[in-house]
């Protein structure tokens, strides 16, 4: 950077000994003359020595005075270099500190001063910009506007202009950085070149649309999950009444054949209410330990007839990964949602997709780099690579991919990669899509690793019990309470009703210990399930409860802290459900006394 130009030095009056000096030896002269001028004669040698003397005196005071006058200009002069040169240091101090590019050119625009910030961002070293054109910084598709703009400093505009345009650095990346530009004129105010200071924000941009994208989802879960609370309960009545017409229709017949269709529609209806669930990142019903391994090779068949037969299926998995918790449901969800994503890039034309396991380990900071804008722990992780060789994506459709019902292909796809996503972030893994147009795709889930050994058998269920007593049934819908008395009254037992969690308190203390189970809904107005179930067990800390919900186990229990239910029935449920875990918990031994 130029430096600023140095103070001018103060005008110096001459001496008071050398305007003396001057003055005698004007009044010497003007004597001599007058004599002469009246005499005609030379004047006595006593004016001559005297004027002489006056003369030298005069000379020798002037002399004197020329020498101080020099020593101070002398220390003046060295004062004002060391000024200039502190100012040199701060400022080339500045231009080597500051963490933003700083870029000077001259009137032609010839790079002239390139900092250290510079460097480190567009990967150029000093030696190879200086008395080049920056011009080499800006893609193809703003060549046009930069002529404009150093047309318009060249003609006098000034005013800094702040943009933020994508860059070129040396490797042929672009990022994106804010630019301040700024003319520079000299004294006359002619152009005399540029200023250019570059702030890289790529990263900064990408934590933003990261947040953003994360509080769209976070709203649109919170929607998906309140409908899908409500169509459960819908499809709870619906499969029930068609339960028990079934039971009452005869084989053959079209009224039975009716029914089956409408029990098929029910459990699609069901299904669709379960990847709402999941969108919503409540969708964790049986957390186990998983052998990711095994589980992909199960599915191998079934994900293979999924796709096209132009696309082959390759498999490489790392042995011996340590198991992570998760669904086993729903981890196959993702996976299959993920494999037909990959077939339907691929298309017509033959390809492959590759499933990839590994273990890893991650820091924080490899974390944030790699998974940015997600809350990830450091430690232990299993990675799950899905990748295709595909059409793959540009960035505006990354953007978009897990928005529900978007799709590239076609219309009406449903919540394939928006639920997916929802069940990624309900079992706090990571995901990261990478894609470039003609590149192909790559999918990669971040799950941490589980110190449990993977659970190969399911736990086996209790045995049956002749059942023999009374239920509270509470729940706000009508339709529900009816279908839930009618399968347990014709199992034998007395059923007791209740349309809010305030009344299920009040029958509770007035039955006194008659009611040997309580199946209770989690939402209900006046009073809440949990704060109902709360209430019955400091009433009777022995009391069997079965809660039911249109939200998943582990969103009930959530919301109940340390209190644990005897039994869970996620809506939609069948009518043989609720008999078959009614029966279970009568059968089991009374719950030992506990403090309230």
């Amino acid at each position: 950077m130029n430096p600023p130009d140095p103070a001018p030095a103060p005008t110096r009056l001459p001496p008071r000994s050398l305007a003396a000096g001057v003055l005698l030896v004007g009044l010497a002269c003007t004597l001599g003359a007058y004599l002469w001028a009246r005499h005609r004669a030379p004047p006595p040698p006593e004016w001559l020595l005297l004027a002489g003397l006056v003369m030298s005196l005069s000379l020798a005071a002037g002399m004197a005075s020329l020498a101080d006058t020099r020593a101070r200009t002398a220390a003046q002069a060295l004062e004002m270099t060391a000024a200039l040169r502190q100012a040199l240091d701060r400022n080339r101090s500045h231009l080597e500190n500051s963490p933003l590019a700083i870029i000077e050119t001259d009137a032609s625009f010839r790079i002239q001063e390139w900092n250290p910030a510079a460097e480190r961002i567009f990967g150029y070293s000093r030696a190879d910009m200086l008395g080049r054109d920056p011009r080499l910084l800006v893609p193809e598709a703003g060549q046009t506007s930069l002529t404009r703009r150093r047309q318009a400093f060249a003609e006098g505009e000034d005013g800094a202009i702040r943009l933020a345009v994508e860059s070129l650095t040396r490797s042929g990346d672009l990022r994106l950085c804010d630019w301040t530009i700024t003319a520079l004129r000299d004294e006359a105010g002619g152009f005399a070149g540029a200023m250019f200071q570059a702030d890289d924000i790529t990263d900064q941009k990408k934590a933003e649309q990261a947040l953003r994208q994360a509080q769209k989802l976070e709203s649109l879960g919170i929607l998906a999950g309140g409908i899908a609370h409500d169509f459960n309960n819908l499809l709870t009545a619906v499969l029930g009444h068609t339960e028990v017409a079934l039971g009452m229709a005869p084989e053959g017949t079209p009224l039975r054949a009716a029914l089956e269709h409408i029990d098929a529609a029910a459990h699609r209806g069901a299904d669709l209410a379960r990847q709402l669930l999941a969108y919503a990142g409540k969708g964790r019903i049986a957390v186990l330990p998983q052998d990711l391994n095994r589980v992909i090779r199960e599915m191998g068949d079934l994900l293979q007839v999924s796709i096209s037969k132009k696309v082959a299926l390759a498999y490489d998995l790392e042995p011996g990964l340590p198991a992570v918790e998760a669904d086993s449901a729903q981890f196959q969800q993702v996976l299959m949602n993920l494999v037909i994503n990959a077939s339907e890039a691929i298309g017509d034309q033959p390809g492959t997709i590759t499933l990839r396991t590994r273990a890893a380990a991650y820091s924080r900071s490899e974390l944030v780099a790699a998974f940015p804008g997600q809350v990830l722990d450091p430690g232990p992780y299993v990675r799950l690579e899905v990748a295709d060789d595909g059409c793959g994506m540009d960035a505006q459709t990354i953007g978009r991919i897990f928005d529900p019902f978007f799709s590239t292909k076609f219309t009406g796809r449903g919540l394939g990669l928006s639920a997916m996503l929802g069940i990624v972030r309900g079992h706090q893994a990571g995901l990261r899509v990478e894609s470039h147009p003609g590149q192909g795709t790559t999918f990669t889930l971040l799950f941490p690793a589980s110190a449990r050994l993977p659970q190969t058998e399911p736990p086996h269920p209790a045995p049956s019990a002749p059942l023999a007593g009374r239920v509270l049934v509470a729940d706000d819908e009508a339709t529900l309470r009816d279908l839930a008395r009618s399968a347990l009254e014709r199992a034998g037992l007395d059923v007791v009703e209740a349309q809010d969690g305030q009344e299920a308190v009040d029958r509770f203390r007035a039955e006194a210990g008659r009611i040997q189970v309580v199946f209770l809904d989690m939402t209900m107005p006046r009073m809440g399930g949990a704060e109902a179930f709360r209430q019955i067990r400091q009433l009777d800390p022995s009391a069997r409860v079965l809660l039911t919900s249109g939200y998943t186990e582990q969103e009930a229990l959530d919301s109940l802290a340390s209190l644990v239910p005897d039994g869970f029935l996620q809506k939609p449920f069948r009518v043989r459900d609720l008999v078959a875990k009614v029966r279970e918990l009568m059968a089991t031994d009374p719950r030992p006394d506990m403090p309230a």
